[in-house]
């Protein structure tokens, strides 16, 4: 039996899963859904966030319940076939890929603001990240999450001090009255259909988080509701907060693309040294979460090719020029990132609930379904069906999954594969 104890108390794990979640999506990605959501999209963002960290708590504690003190891979040890292993680790691959993607997109829009091209600066960012991994070698360490998210909550309070208090809040009213009413008003119709699709995304990609797992399998058991709960809600503030930093740069601006959107933010100081350290700031936070993100990919692809050799060497060479790449040609906004990945993930979520919550041993069936569900997703979605495609691929893998099940514990022992 493969055991171990980390001391997670609640200051610790709301840290901790902060660091984690804080940058990429919580930033860029939330306020984004202004653009075809209006202020009903942050908002339904914030609420998503909550939901989801409130749904994990009792999954968790179900889950050390069943499995005290085992580590995560002694647990899919137990509850995997060899084939099926593989496969849940391709998710947890693709888990924290996304998270990485969406960390390069956030850092080629903040170095837009000195008009580097999106893609340069999209595969300059990975290349100084993958670089930091192999010559710096970062560690996990406490100190690191608590610059991470002490840094960044100083940063969106400078931001807000300079758009309401320094600038005031005639600019912000006149540029929402002039510039653009519609967002006050437009999307509240999809309110419901947007918080729970955000919300069974989110759900989705933490529970394919490889880091996320650790932590939480190791915490102080007592302190997990009151800290998952804190995370939530302290995450939730996020999008929130730069929605209104957003919206302090809204006068004389468009906000037709993400870029021009918060690009914004950045010009609306007019000292440049100020603008520079801003920059420098956000792209520090950036890299320390993408060396973090990195040495998760390197550590599931290690498990997925043991005997490989120079397995990270050609991983990163592939994300350093495909992900820009693939970015500039499809031209995708964050948001629509967002959509792509949160199909896949809410596509996977009653998968991993299958594999930690039942007590049967899981074979490949209900990954080839979650995967045909996250194909017939994406084409409802280039269909024009977001955000409800995401909705469809979790209830759809639910009842698809559920059927398997039940069939096969009626028929005892078909579901090895």
């Amino acid at each position: 039996m493969q055991t171990r104890y980390l001391s997670f108390g609640m200051g610790l794990l709301a840290i901790s899963i902060v660091s984690r979640w804080a940058l990429g999506n919580a930033i860029f990605t939330a306020p984004s859904s202004f653009i075809p959501y209006g202020i009903v999209g942050p908002i339904s963002f914030s609420i998503a966030v909550v939901l989801a960290f409130t749904l994990l708590v009792p999954i968790i504690l179900i889950v050390r319940e069943n499995h005290f003190n085992h580590s995560f891979n002694y647990i899919l040890e137990l509850k995997l076939s060899t084939s099926a292993r593989r496969l849940f680790n391709i998710v947890l691959f693709v888990g924290t890929l996304a998270s990485l993607v969406i960390l390069s997109y956030s850092a080629a829009i903040v170095l837009y603001v000195f008009n580097i091209p999106f893609p340069i600066g999209c595969g300059f960012f990975l290349l100084a990240g993958f670089s930091s991994h192999f010559l710096i070698r970062l560690g996990y360490t406490e100190k690191i999450d608590t610059i991470k998210v002490g840094l960044l909550f100083l940063t969106i309070i400078m931001l807000l001090v300079n758009g309401y208090f320094i600038k005031g809040t005639e600019s912000v009213y006149q540029g929402v009255r002039l510039y653009h009413p519609y967002i006050i008003y437009m999307g509240k119709s999809m309110l419901p259909t947007l918080i729970v699709s955000f919300m069974l995304a989110i759900l989705g990609h933490l529970l394919s988080d490889r880091k996320t797992w650790d932590i939480l399998l190791f915490s102080d058991k007592k302190k997990l509701k009151i800290g998952l709960f804190t995370s939530g809600i302290i995450l939730s503030t996020i999008p929130l907060s730069f929605t209104m930093i957003t919206l302090s740069a809204i006068q004389n601006r468009k906000f037709d693309t993400t870029i021009t959107m918060f690009t914004g933010i950045f010009t609306n100081y007019d000292n440049e040294v100020i603008r520079i350290m801003l920059t420098l700031i956000f792209l520090f936070l950036f890299l320390l979460s993408l060396s973090s993100q990195v040495t998760t990919l390197f550590k599931i692809a290690s498990d997925l090719q043991a005997k490989a050799t120079y397995i990270k060497e050609a991983i990163a060479i592939l994300v350093i020029i495909g992900v820009p790449f693939t970015l500039h040609l499809t031209q995708i906004t964050l948001l629509e990132l967002f959509f792509v990945f949160g199909t896949f993930f809410a596509a996977v979520a009653p998968v991993i609930l299958l594999v930690f919550l039942s007590k049967i041993k899981i074979g490949v069936p209900p990954f080839i379904i979650a995967g045909c569900m996250a194909v017939f997703g994406w084409i409802l979605m280039g269909l024009g069906h977001a955000p409800l495609h995401i909705l469809v691929c979790f209830v759809g893998t639910v009842i698809v999954v559920g059927g398997w099940y039940l069939v096969g514990w009626r028929k005892r022992g078909c579901l090895k594969s």
